[in-house]
């Protein structure tokens, strides 16, 4: 039987292709904890959502921005003229839209980037529901379970977007990749815009996606193992063995009673570096588990130990094939395997 419609992937982008926008969650620290157990809420066969990021210099790109937009607002400007007459006939229809209307609040948010270390983040994934109808129903409608569209700023906001029957999403989750040129979107923004399949958001803003859940978030997650943490934050000072993985797992996480201080969270803006690494939150077999992927071992020493400098001593292991254990189920349901 050919259950296809039970597989769905899809990826969280800019809603209104406002490449300005910095959208975050609010609270700040609470984004994980949420996207975790919105997936216990719903209990499918299996996802796995991968949040990808990588620092990336588009102060360039947005200064070239700033200027095509005082550009197409001077000519929104100009008075139309009756080719007849040459009389004024009155100010144009496009001053009166939100091209022109929301100009000075994107312009303001340029010139705040400009001054930011930038990061460019992907969110991506996969989802396969279970065999019965509503969960079917409702793997068709992610907008409403994930929490991705809460996530905003005064600009734009995140959309969560499906896509069915596109098999090379699988490789390319499989792979870790994702777009991080996204300079063509600049140049099509002053006229027919197009949602970029990645966002851009400062250094500092990273933490609201790359985050241990802490504090009350602790308590409305139930399939994942809460250990004790240590007793403050620490910088680890032993040296990990040389290894070869570039993918970590851990089915435990530190159970941390409050939010990482100001000191801690301004640490976990240095989490991206100039390497592709990934955030992930798996879902099979009833529980949950978070991996961390570099494209390098060196790279995943690094951020693993940042990580670990803010929340503790965390029990990852090494993970050697980057396929997960539910993926061998979807042959079956596609219908090309037997059971």
């Amino acid at each position: 039987m050919n259950d296809s419609n039970r597989i769905v992937f899809f990826n969280a982008s800019l809603a209104n292709a406002h490449l300005m926008s910095r959208p975050v969650y609010e609270p700040e620290h609470a984004l994980v904890g949420e996207l975790m157990r919105s997936i216990e809420n719903e209990s499918p066969f299996a996802a796995w959502v991968q949040i990808i990021f990588a620092r990336k210099d588009y102060s360039r790109h947005f200064t070239w921005l700033k200027h095509r937009i005082a550009d197409a607002m001077n000519e929104i400007e100009k008075p139309r003229v009756s080719i007849f007459t040459g009389k004024e006939l009155g100010d144009k229809p496009a001053k009166f839209r939100d091209f022109y209307t929301g100009a000075s609040k994107r312009v303001k948010k340029i010139d705040e980037s400009l001054t930011k270390p930038l990061v460019v983040i992907a969110i991506q994934g996969m989802w396969i529901s279970e065999e019965d109808q509503e969960s079917r129903r409702r793997a068709h409608h992610l907008e409403e379970i994930l929490p991705f569209s809460h996530c905003h700023d005064e600009v734009d906001r995140l959309a969560v977007y499906e896509y069915y029957k596109e098999p090379r999403l699988l490789l390319e989750l499989v792979d870790r990749s994702i777009v991080t040129d996204i300079s063509r979107y600049f140049e099509s923004y002053t006229g027919a815009r197009v949602e970029p399949p990645s966002f851009i958001v400062s250094a500092d803003e990273l933490p609201s996606y790359v985050q241990i859940p802490s504090g009350k978030q602790t308590d409305n997650v139930h399939s994942i193992t809460w250990g004790d943490a240590s007793s403050s934050p620490r910088i680890s000072k032993e040296k990990k063995n040389a290894s070869s993985a570039t993918i970590l797992r851990t089915r435990e996480l530190p159970r941390w009673e409050e939010e990482p201080d100001e000191i801690n969270a301004a640490r976990l803006g240095h989490l991206a570096s100039a390497t592709e690494r990934s955030f992930e939150v798996v879902y099979e077999s009833g529980e949950l588990s978070i991996q961390l992927s570099s494209k390098t071992p060196e790279d995943l020493l690094q951020y693993r130990n940042l990580l670990e400098s803010v929340y503790g001593e965390i029990k990852f292991e090494e993970v050697t094939d980057p396929r997960l254990a539910f993926l061998k189920e979807v042959p079956r349901i596609v219908g090309i395997a037997h059971s």
